[in-house]
């Protein structure tokens, strides 16, 4: 029997304890023990206690270490800092250990709802880089301690590819230790050795080679897809509640044909490097510099936000203020149904975020769509717009129905290419119908609504599903038990194997 100790950092609650339930049943029948090991989730509130907690005199000396080096990096990226741009190359280059950690400080800082919405030098930002050092420091001695009290194979699991559980990954990662995760390319959950939470989201290598094998039907089902989300005849499983509505419309006359530039935001709560680093330093200046680049270069901008951004939700908080800050940055105004203009530049528009975008696409013909990493660029390409997107994001050159910014300075050229395109060719259709029948149907992530199919109802937003589980559990006998059998039912549909390890050779 093949025995493995996982490292846990994932919720105890929710749909994340079914999938452990399910997972432990489903390894027995490959003649697999897992056993879970909850790796304690340190945070602001017992950082210093955590830190602080010495085992021997060499663990002592690590301390004294690590905290020379967490006020050298506070003093280098803060104090020693000339200007804003240098401020903030430093940041993202930050390294901790040999672990390159600035990407994962940055998203923690984004996603937290206690640290101001602009990442400038600040006490709020250097407090926040030097506590997030120090819980790095504590998750690094307490997997080193792990290793070498473990006789079994050690495994990570955790669902999040950004922030503090990104630099666990990578110090698994320099650790030797693999992990446990679910792959849409394999279509179930396998062990991998050697990736990162950027490769795993990307792909690039598994999707190309995927694409290379694409049948005419299924690249059918992919054009008919694109037109039904498009059209939302469908709509995207976590945008069931806050979709757009094929309602409303706007009280303006049709532009002249690419005048008019589409900037869609992403949300911070989700976004912030993801896909890695790239064209811009955070999500933020991606979004400004594209906005006040394109207005100083004369043309008409609007702005269009996420759905997902003004939702509910306790994780789109942030989203809801770095939105309230733009606009009010801007001076905007209700200057018609379902959209609003600058005070401070009458070619600057923001619309309601719940627009359809074949109603932006019949006010603004042919308009340029920017967004980093949206899936908005596949449904903008299926209407015939030229769409730009960053370096930082899911899309790969095979993907020739959207254009990849990786340079500030490749805008001017892009624009070129915008006012010559005159609509997709058969190359840039079929990237389209490729990437959407293997991010929708062939190869779909595994959303929790996925995982209680048959009990949950088909109406529920993804991002619902904690509520959702919380509300069944409370008021429905023998609620774990069903959700228990539901869950294995699911999971055991999947093309799981726990025998071989996929080893990561990019």
């Amino acid at each position: 029997m093949n025995d493995f100790i996982i490292i846990d950092l994932s919720p105890q609650v929710g749909i994340s304890r079914y999938v452990k339930k399910s997972l432990k049943s489903i390894a027995s029948t490959q003649n697999t023990r897992f056993e879970w090991l909850k790796f304690d989730n340190i945070n602001t509130s017992n950082i210093l206690r955590s830190f602080f907690k010495v085992r021997n005199s060499r663990e002592l000396f690590n301390i004294i270490i690590d905290i020379f080096k967490i006020i050298y990096t506070a003093l280098y990226v803060g104090l020693f800092s000339v200007d804003q741009k240098k401020f903030q190359s430093r940041l993202l280059k930050i390294k901790f250990r040999g672990i390159e950690v600035g990407d994962c400080l940055l998203s923690a800082y984004f996603r937290s709802i206690k640290t101001p919405v602009y990442p400038n030098i600040s006490f709020f930002l250097l407090k926040h880089i030097s506590l997030s050092l120090m819980i790095f420091s504590t998750y690094e001695r307490n997997l080193s301690r792990l290793i070498l009290s473990s006789d079994d194979r050690l495994l990570l699991f955790l669902f999040e590819t950004t922030g503090r559980e990104e630099y666990v990954r990578r110090s698994c990662l320099l650790k030797g230790v693999d992990e446990l995760r679910f792959s849409p390319f394999y279509r179930g959950f396998r062990i991998f050795s050697g990736f990162n939470g950027v490769e795993f989201c990307k792909s690039h290598s598994r999707r190309k080679f995927i694409y290379d094998k694409l049948l005419p039907d299924e690249l059918e089902k992919g054009s008919q897809l694109i037109e039904k989300l498009t059209y939302r005849k469908e709509t995207y499983e976590y945008l069931k509640i806050s979709d757009l509505n094929t309602d409303l419309v706007l009280d303006l006359p049709i532009r002249p044909p690419k005048t008019s530039v589409v900037v869609f935001l992403a949300t911070l709560s989700d976004a912030q490097y993801m896909y890695g680093v790239g064209p811009f330093s955070n999500l933020i200046d991606f979004h400004e510099n594209m906005i006040f680049d394109l207005l100083d270069k004369g043309y008409e901008v609007i702005v269009k936000p996420h759905p997902s951004m003004l939702k509910k939700k306790d994780y789109a908080e942030k989203d809801r203020s770095y939105y309230s800050t733009l606009m009010k940055r801007c001076r905007v105004v209700l200057a018609g149904k379902n959209i609003f203009s600058s005070q401070n530049n009458e070619r600057l528009k923001f619309v309601d975020p719940k627009l359809p975008i074949v109603e932006l696409s019949r006010v603004f013909p042919q308009f340029l769509c920017i967004t980093q990493h949206g899936s908005v660029a596949a449904e903008c390409a299926f209407l015939g717009h030229f769409c730009i997107v960053a370096s930082n994001s899911q899309y790969m050159k095979e993907d020739a129905f959207v254009n990849i910014l990786s340079d500030k300075n490749e805008v001017n050229g892009l624009l070129e290419d915008w006012r010559e395109f005159s609509g997709p060719n058969y190359k840039q259709s079929r990237s389209l119908f490729s990437y959407v029948y293997v991010n929708n149907i062939g190869y779909k992530k595994l959303y929790g609504t996925r995982i209680m199919s048959g009990l949950v109802p088909v109406e529920l937003d993804s991002s619902h599903i904690e509520n959702w589980i919380q509300d069944f559990e409370y008021g429905e006998p023998d609620a774990e038990l069903k959700l228990t059998e539901k869950a294995n039912k699911n999971l055991s549909k999947l093309n799981n194997d726990f025998t071989q390890t996929i080893h990561n050779k990019i």
